[in-house]
């Protein structure tokens, strides 16, 4: 498994011989290139930590969609890094894979309001520049890398994304290419310097006046001393975990099976809770040998 993996798509738009499908995007004025259902992928690059560019490309859509699907697979990367693929790439991939057969070998999270969430397998760069707010118009990739003091090659812009589909025409697939990698490592470096600032510091949910109380009383209930103000600097999530583990020491100590006291040593463990700041008389008893 690996740490992430940065994907990038070119596109082409279909030609149809079918005269409802052409009579259809003239009707709604569609502008082909930007919709999977009359589009194609000609090109899909990735890049992983320490390792050269990689871009598929395929005049045949389904091969260059299997081929990238078995690479991810093999790849196993925690996250997906995009640059607007929350609203492009993925969701491209996703359906074009459908269109062809193809199952996808992992469930890329496409719901861009989860993005900033630990468990989330998708950072896209754009959606965090624009503050993940719909109201701030989108910025190019090179745009973005010159702002942030990312140096940009000095042929990027001779192929931008819209010169893919007359480079295509004229068969320059080495020159689609080339834009695919350039993407995809100025997107590499964007989310480099982006990584560890974008995501908030979350601060741990302090103890409620519940779970204070409750843990005076189990406290009064097995002896142990407690002061109230130094369990209020626990947090919510430290505050369960000790209910939890004290419950558990009194149903066992109140269970028939151990009704003979005698049987039973608690033996209250400073290391347990020493993370927490808390003394070895609010320390988790541990059941001993019997």
């Amino acid at each position: 498994m690996i740490d992430y993996m940065v994907v990038d798509i070119e596109t082409v738009s279909i030609v149809f011989d079918n005269r409802k499908v052409v009579d259809y995007l003239i009707r709604r004025r569609f502008t082909p290139g930007l919709h999977p259902a009359f589009s194609k992928i000609v090109a899909i690059g990735t890049k992983t930590p320490n390792e050269p560019p990689i871009v598929f490309v395929n005049t045949d859509e389904k091969q260059l969609l299997g081929r990238f699907w078995t690479h991810l697979r093999d790849k196993e990367p925690r996250r997906i890094v995009t640059y607007n693929g929350y609203r492009f790439d993925i969701p491209f991939i996703m359906i074009r894979s459908y269109i062809n057969g193809i199952q996808p070998q992992l469930d890329i999270d496409r719901n861009r309001w989860n993005m900033l969430n630990e468990e989330s397998n998708h950072f896209d760069c754009l959606w965090a520049l624009a503050g993940m707010n719909d109201e701030f118009a989108n910025i190019s990739l090179e745009v973005a890398c010159l702002i942030f003091g990312i140096e940009v090659p000095n042929d990027y812009d001779i192929l931008t994304g819209k010169d893919v589909e007359r480079a295509y025409k004229r068969n320059d697939i080495e020159g689609i290419k080339r834009h695919c990698e350039y993407d995809i490592v100025l997107t590499e470096q964007l989310y480099l310097k982006l990584k560890d600032i974008a995501y908030p510091v979350r601060r741990p949910k302090p103890i409620s006046q519940k779970q204070l109380d409750y843990i005076m009383e189990l406290a009064r209930q097995q002896g142990i001393e407690l002061i109230p103000d130094d369990i209020k600097g626990w947090s919510s999530q430290q505050a369960s975990k000790w209910i939890d583990q004290q419950t558990a020491v009194l149903k066992l100590w109140n269970s028939q099976k151990f009704s003979n006291r005698s049987y039973v040593k608690l033996i209250y463990s400073t290391p347990t809770l020493s993370s927490w700041g808390v003394t070895s008389s609010m320390a988790t008893p541990q059941i001993l040998g019997l």
